[in-house]
């Protein structure tokens, strides 16, 4: 995930709507507005289309590639489970037969009340200055002393090998060992989760000056998984 990647979702893979017949050969150009909400896996759900331009010409095109939709919610990233509904719009246009189809990027359309936008979390395992969720969530100075990379799902032949992430809130115990794992997030199969779970029970945390946390802590943690190169 992108360092900066806090006030609006990501939408990580989608299929391109087919361009309508009948829009294709009246030259007609179009936008259709979408919201949906988005479960812990990416997939996209309670869809509702709140604006067609023009009425009725795009809708069905766009229906019809929602299946191959996965975005990941912006509060994912900060351990917060009660992901916004989202909007995308899509654009269709038609400049004499040169047809494009673009999707705008996921904005949330509401942000619960009271609740700040989150910090951006480091990548990786470099984590500094972790919240404190279980005492006075000051601001401290952290770091892994012990870590092991998940490893790649491996998936039945049918499969094809994709890109994964996932978010994970881990409970820290004094003495900087992880007593629990919870899959907030992981898209877009919860193979990847698994993979998080099977290999962060062995995680170890001390501070930057090499002592014990000293209490209980809950950081939260996120995870890329690339089938080609490092993840």
């Amino acid at each position: 995930m992108p360092a900066g990647y806090v006030h609006d979702s990501l939408l990580t893979r989608w299929k391109k709507p087919v361009y309508p017949g009948e829009a294709r050969t009246q030259n007609l150009s179009g936008k259709v507005t979408i919201e949906f909400e988005v479960d812990p896996y990416g997939r996209i759900f309670s869809l509702k289309i709140v604006r067609s331009e023009p009425a009725g010409v795009f809708d069905e095109a766009v229906l019809d590639s929602l299946k191959y939709w996965s975005v990941i919610p912006y509060r994912a990233s900060a351990c917060r489970r009660n992901f916004p509904r989202s909007r995308v719009s899509i654009e269709f246009k038609n400049d004499n037969g040169d047809l494009s189809v673009t999707a705008s990027r996921p904005i949330p359309v509401e942000r619960p009340a009271g609740i700040p936008t989150p910090p951006p979390i480091a990548r990786s395992f470099s984590l500094s200055k972790v919240p404190d969720s279980v005492a006075t969530r000051q601001a401290i100075d952290l770091r892994w002393k012990k870590t092991e990379q998940p490893k790649y799902p491996a998936f039945t032949p049918w499969q094809i090998p994709v890109n994964g992430d996932v978010v994970a809130e881990l409970l820290v115990n004094a003495d900087g060992k992880v007593a629990n794992i919870d899959i907030v997030f992981s898209s877009p199969y919860p193979q990847f989760g698994n993979a998080v779970r099977d290999a962060a029970m062995d995680f170890e945390m001390e501070t930057t000056a090499g002592e014990k946390p000293g209490v209980d802590r809950i950081v939260c943690v996120p995870f890329s998984f690339r089938p080609k190169g490092k993840h």
